[in-house]
């Protein structure tokens, strides 16, 4: 039976970040696709190497480059400098991947192929096959060679393969001369001859392969010029009938007009339709009409065609697509829907990229979508892609791994998506597959990994928190709606939502001047520009209302189907518009984004539909050219609303019939008006108000900061109290033995902790945008300061004898333990009560106190110094970038992990009490400055610290501090839970920094045994302990774990094991073998968890016998996570010093510390906003 799930989702338009590297223009290059859809980008390097840059789905940054040529010249050419000067590619049908390169060196060049690799398997990419073929010509002799162009055929019969070489490098004028190499050399020899039908001046063509009807073979379509005569003829690569050349067929223009590109267009029976682009008209030769002789027919006219320096066609599923780049640098294409490309009808061509020096397109076999890679005028490398569905073009660069981890990340404006599973019981469920679908074809990053997404699902898997964060970087407003299922469970999502109501809502004049832009540092600006004229912001605040019509007008459907419009609300006559003009005023023109271009005229030319062009095209067309005017017009009788904008003289109009493209209609009406479409963004995009955060993270990093200070100056005060404590409760624990009545605790009693855990907040995607990039990077901090100065531990001997001495007795406990964590998704909270009762005898207590006497006196002499450890600053990659950009400098790794849950504490808090936690005042600037912890808990004339707390009647601080305190060490426990998994995979030893990060983050969360949980506690204690005695160990056990655990970091760093005192040294603990620091600080964590777990089980027995009440429930769910964190903490000191031979056991602990940890980090956060009942 499939398991039920449900799903939850925040999903915002804000800054976010990203690390990668980013492909720079080069040379030359060219796309082709994989089997799957992606992208495969050869190219020649500025170093003279070859290069293939693979798209590589589901890795961190989604490409990767290879030299494909270095190796290769090495070992071809020894002793000789010799480069990468041009190649080919090309695609057979059934999808291999032909390769040819032409090496140059000081004399001469050099054809090298490399044919028939794989179109799935792409790793050949690394070292390609190679094979140099010499000019073998017998009966032309060069004197030297120069290869001019390289061809390479995509017929699905056979390889052709045609090298263009100059007759002689030192004549004039430089004309052709034409081979046909065949890799098996009949006759002995690869480089066959084939005379070409012209002369050809090797500056002044263009060829193409391709096939005309009733050819058995392809030939080359040659378009060029020798004495100013214009030539364009179709010759066969051979004769297959005589020795003699084949003839050629001769072409013409209408009016003898010279032709400027061409492209063949590949049929599926192998033939080519010829189409010609000459002085502004798209001519064509169909397959079947290449008779020699033949004139061309004029297909339609448009400015776009003129000077037109490359020339692409391709068959689509519906028809032909032609792609242009023209000397004015423009991109643009047209596609023919029809059979019949003469009859038409063809789309109107719009410049889609301005600026561009090189295009390499083709059809995505994946989406079905439009695709092209292009240099643009703004010196990058882009991947275009127009979305099927929506229209909608989407732009990415080509993204490499970093060079290095300390590479900074890129601030990129995002549509950032938190998407959480949840089981029946409201937990979120780790390793779940989904599947993602997206309205547009955009490169996006799941969970740290690219994906392309869009119609065709995708699939990821949920992380440690049972989440999938989708990270979609944009340049305007429009991103993807998504799909999303696990299991039976689906889910819509439109990012744009929040962002795109905010912008409706500036529909006056008063809330346009009213709007300001808030900058990182909290600074302000108006978002119109001041004196702006009232009459244009009636104008777009009139559009942006009919925009937001149009908006509403849509009904969600499922991410890759269309959206249709809804009538209108207005109704009028039939046929009566409703019509807004937005006018430009010749003082608000923005920056044009890439060089002037000539406009396109308004006169469009037979076979074009006038006026009406793609909508996506034309949006995308508003991205890089001044608008004069737009108009938003609805037809209030069918409901349709149309988008016109005036361009450089000419009208177009297209039709809003998608979400995505009102969406993108906004923005260029704000246009008009201000003056940057990235004001429009960071007006529009989620506000962090940094400084109530900052207040948040400044008073959780003081109070644990001095609590972990005071708790190390009382380490030699606790060695002796705490021991006087635990004999005096041997006692208590010997007249308690047996107690199984736990019915009084009311429902709570029969649910498990798992099931008790599933009811709190979740984060939202703004708040967990810090902890999403620690969890990815944090495996490569870097610690830029030298580690504190400290004593050596202390006697080694008592440590080592007190577990060896005392590990049976501990040990078979701590089996029971283990097995009780590992049931604590089915066993209700009475029976755990139960069983620990029966576990924790005297005999227990007794041995562990053994143990922590031992081990506070291996910490005492270095503990106070080794929390400078915490205020050490590192380097984190992107998380740094993040902080920097929030004017954040330098930070420790105490601050990272206050920061990490002061993000998503202060936003949770907001959204529920409408006011910042700590508020800029007296108050908390008590709590950010004091270091008098006594003070702080009421040994002094501000008392804070009760035995108990009444949460309705207590100061709103406290109640912040309460919620503060309990949701962070959620927060905290769930990310030390995901790394403590892979950590505990790893050696401790120098390359494991992984442990030390899980150390400092376990003993910030962890339930009421974590360092933010037991501040919180402290400070605002609720339903707390009567028992004077046990309410003293279960404080002074828990404050010696968070300094036990800091001061190990150091030691493990400062001594390695392997060395002096411990030179290796094995300690028998029961069945477990201490082998490292890791395992030996492990080991005195369980024995602590052991005595702690003393107090919250008599905790209960208190809680049973106290009346109903909301601050009851708080102590019994602090409690439950107490305990579950404990048994995590068992579970993981077993595996780290579990023999190998034990591997059932190994699973089994594994288990319980996902299990244990899970729980205890989503108690605390059930618990965090109880506050507030």
């Amino acid at each position: 039976m499939e398991e039920a799930f449900s799903l939850a989702y925040s999903s915002e338009l804000m800054h976010n970040f990203l690390q990668s590297d980013i492909l720079a223009p080069e040379g030359k290059f060219q796309a082709l696709q994989t089997a799957d859809g992606s992208s495969l980008l050869f190219s020649v390097g500025t170093d003279g190497a070859f290069y293939v840059t693979r798209e590589v789905p589901q890795t961190r940054a989604g490409w990767v480059r290879s030299d494909a040529s270095s190796a290769l010249l090495a070992r071809a050419f020894p002793g000789k400098t010799t480069r990468c000067s041009d190649f080919a590619a090309a695609q057979h049908a059934a999808g291999q991947i032909h390769l040819a390169m032409v090496a140059t060196d000081e004399h001469d060049d050099h054809l090298c192929l490399s044919l028939a690799n794989s179109g799935t398997d792409t790793s050949w990419a690394d070292a390609p096959s190679w094979t140099v073929f010499a000019f073998d010509d017998p009966s032309h002799q060069l004197s030297r060679l120069k290869i001019v162009n390289v061809f390479l055929s995509e017929a699905s019969d056979r390889e052709y393969i045609v090298v263009d070489v100059l007759r002689d490098p030192a004549g004039s004028p430089k004309l052709v001369f034409r081979y046909y190499i065949d890799p098996a050399k009949p006759g002995g020899y690869a480089w066959h001859p084939h005379d070409l039908a012209i002369d050809l001046d090797a500056t002044a063509y263009a060829s193409c392969l391709g096939r005309k009807s009733g050819q058995q073979l392809d030939g080359l379509y040659t378009a060029g010029q020798i004495g100013g005569r214009s030539q364009l003829i179709y010759q066969p690569l051979y004769n297959p009938y005589a020795t003699t050349a084949p003839p050629a067929s001769r072409f013409t223009l209408p009016g003898g007009r010279i032709a400027e590109s061409i492209a063949a267009c590949r049929r599926t029976d192998n033939t080519s339709d010829l189409y010609i682009a000459s002085g502004g008209t798209l001519y064509y030769l169909a397959a079947s009409k290449q008779q020699d002789g033949a004139v061309a027919v004029r297909l339609f006219d448009n400015q776009l065609l003129s000077g037109v320096r490359d020339l692409f066609a391709a068959t689509t599923s519906g028809g032909v697509v032609v792609w242009g780049l023209n000397a004015s640098n423009q991109v643009f294409y047209t596609t023919c829907t029809g059979t019949n490309p003469v009859a038409g009808p063809w789309s109107v061509p719009v410049p889609i990229v301005t600026g561009a020096e090189q295009i390499s397109p083709y059809l995505d076999r994946a989406n079905d979508a439009n695709t092209f890679f292009c240099h643009t005028g703004a010196n990058k490398l882009r991947k275009m892609v127009k979305s099927p569905d929506t229209t909608m073009w989407t732009s990415r660069d080509i993204t490499l791994e970093p060079p290095q981890t300390t590479t900074p990340a890129r601030g990129v404006s995002t549509y950032t998506t938190r998407v959480r599973v949840n089981d029946a019981d409201g937990n979120g469920v780790a390793g779940v597959p989904v599947t993602v679908q997206a309205s547009n074809v955009a490169g996006v990053y799941i969970n740290y990994l690219y994906y392309t997404v869009g119609p065709r699902p995708v699939q990821a898997t949920t992380d440690s928190d049972g989440c999938i964060t989708v990270v979609e970087p944009v340049e305007t407003l429009v991103g993807s709606r998504l799909t999303v299922t696990a299991g039976s469970a689906q889910l819509d999502i439109n990012p744009m939502d929040k962002a795109f109501k905010k912008a409706a809502g500036l529909d006056s004049a008063d809330t346009l001047t009213a709007a300001v832009i808030t900058e990182p540092d909290g600074t302000t600006r108006p978002f119109v520009p001041a004196g702006s004229d009232k009459t244009d912001l009636d104008a777009v605040a009139e559009a942006t209302g009919a925009l937001g019509d149009a908006y509403d007008g849509f009904t969600t459907l499922t991410a890759s189907a269309p959206r249709p419009a809804r009538p209108a609300k207005h109704r009028g006559r039939p046929g009566h518009q409703r019509r807004i003009v937005v006018r430009r005023r010749a003082d608000r023109r923005r920056p044009a984004r890439h060089r002037p271009v000539p406009a396109v005229p308004g006169a469009l030319g037979a076979g074009l539909d006038l006026g009406f062009v793609d909508t996506g095209d034309l949006i995308n067309y508003l991205e890089h050219e001044v608008a004069d005017e737009i108009q938003v017009f609805v037809d209030e009788v069918t409901g349709v609303y149309n988008l016109v904008a005036k361009i450089r003289g000419q009208v177009f109009q297209c039709v809003l019939e998608h979400l995505e493209t009102v969406v993108a209609s906004i923005a260029h009406v704000f246009e008009m008006i201000v003056t940057f479409i990235e004001d429009v963004i960071k007006f529009l995009q989620f506000l962090f108000e940094w400084d109530d955060i900052a207040r948040t993270k400044d008073v959780l990093h003081n109070l644990i900061k001095t609590c972990l200070t005071y708790q190390a100056g009382q380490v030699d005060v606790l060695r002796t109290e705490l021991d006087q404590r635990i004999v005096a409760a041997e006692q208590v624990i010997a007249d308690w033995a047996g107690h199984s009545d736990w019915a009084a605790l009311g429902d709570t009693a029969g649910s498990s902790p798992t099931a008790m855990s599933g009811s709190g907040p979740d984060q939202s995607a703004p708040g967990s945008m810090l902890q999403y990039h620690y969890q990815n990077n944090a495996q490569n901090t870097t610690q830029l300061g030298p580690d504190p100065a400290i004593a050596g531990p202390g006697p080694i001997t008592a440590i080592a004898e007190a577990l060896e001495r005392e590990g049976d007795t501990l040990y078979a406990a701590i089996d029971r333990l283990v097995d009780l964590g590992s049931r604590l998704a089915s066993t209700p909270l009475d029976q755990i009560l139960t069983e620990l009762v029966a576990i924790l005898g005297e005999t227990v207590l007794e041995s562990s106190r053994v143990v922590l006497d031992a081990s506070l006196e291996l910490i005492s002499g270095t503990v106070r110094l080794a929390l400078d450890i915490l205020d050490t600053p590192v380097h984190i990659p992107v998380v740094s970038d993040v902080l920097n950009y929030f004017g954040i400098p330098d930070f420790s790794s105490l601050d990272i992990i206050c920061w990490i849950s002061a993000i998503p504490a202060t936003l949770l808090y907001k959204i529920a009490t409408q006011r910042a936690p700590f508020p800029d005042d007296a108050q908390t600037a008590y709590l950010i400055s004091t270091t008098d912890w006594e003070q702080l808990i009421g040994r002094s004339p501000q008392p804070m610290l009760r035995a108990s707390a009444v949460m309705t009647t207590m100061p709103t601080w406290q109640q912040a501090m309460h919620f503060v305190g309990h949701f962070s060490s959620g927060v905290l426990t769930m990310v030390a839970s995901a790394y403590a998994m892979v950590e505990t995979e790893l050696p401790d030893d120098e390359t494991n920094d992984l442990a030390r990060l899980t150390t400092i983050l376990s003993a910030a969360g962890a339930g009421g045994t974590g360092m933010a949980g037991y501040v919180a506690n402290l400070i605002v204690p609720v339903a707390a302990i009567r028992d004077e005695n046990v309410r003293y160990i279960g404080v002074a056990i828990t404050g010696v774990r968070q300094v036990t655990k800091t001061a190990g970091v150091v030691l493990k760093k400062k001594y390695p094991w392997a060395g002096p005192p411990w030179n290796g040294r094995q300690i028998g603990f029961g069945t477990l073998r201490i082998r490292d620091w890791r395992g030996l600080m492990a080991s005195i964590d369980v024995v602590n968890g052991m005595v702690a777990l003393f107090p919250s089980a008599w905790h209960f027995k208190e809680l049973s016998e106290a009346p109903d009440s909301n601050e009851r429930a708080m102590a019994i769910f602090d409690e439950v996570s107490t305990i579950t964190a404990i048994l995590a903490r068992i579970a993981y000191a077993v595996r780290v010093n579990l023999p190998d031979q034990y591997r059932v056991s190994d699973r089994v602990c594994l288990g319980t510390m996902v299990a244990g940890n899970t729980a205890t980090g989503s108690l605390q956060i059930v618990e965090a906003p109880m506050a507030f009942f």
